[in-house]
């Protein structure tokens, strides 16, 4: 692994460990961070918070609504998306460790969820019926 014939040198140091975030810690910077970009964004709407432990996830959940609600989910859900994305990274930043949130606007990803879920029972039991796959 060294250029050319010389052996590589590795150095290697050990790391405290930091202890991970409480939930009420992650959930209140999680909060802060929403209101804050949404804030910047000058839409006026009312962040409710919640934790949600389930199969498909476990963590801080934020429902938005309000007036101006539509405006956060965008074409196809893309400013959700991002919204999401940017809010999870600056908490994550902030708290040194990985942070799994999610963020829906009136419901928007659950209604978005229970269609594909529909959508994927019909094409199974189509694909039951005649035998062929579908993609």
């Amino acid at each position: 692994m060294g250029i050319g014939s010389q052996d590589a040198v590795v150095r290697v140091a050990v790391l405290e460990d930091m202890p991970p975030a409480d939930e009420d810690e992650i959930l209140d910077l999680a909060a802060e961070t929403i209101e804050s970009l949404i804030g910047h964004m000058g839409v006026d709407v009312e962040l409710s918070a919640s934790r949600t432990r389930d199969d498909e996830f476990d963590g801080p959940s934020f429902d938005i609504e309000g007036e101006d609600a539509g405006l956060l989910i965008g074409r196809r859900g893309e400013t959700l998306k991002s919204l999401q994305f940017l809010a999870r990274y600056i908490v994550s930043r902030r708290l040194d460790e990985r942070v799994s949130l999610m963020i829906d606007v009136e419901g928007y990803q659950e209604r978005r969820h229970a269609a594909l879920r529909n959508m994927a029972r019909r094409v199974a039991s189509r694909v039951s019926d005649t035998g062929r796959s579908i993609a």
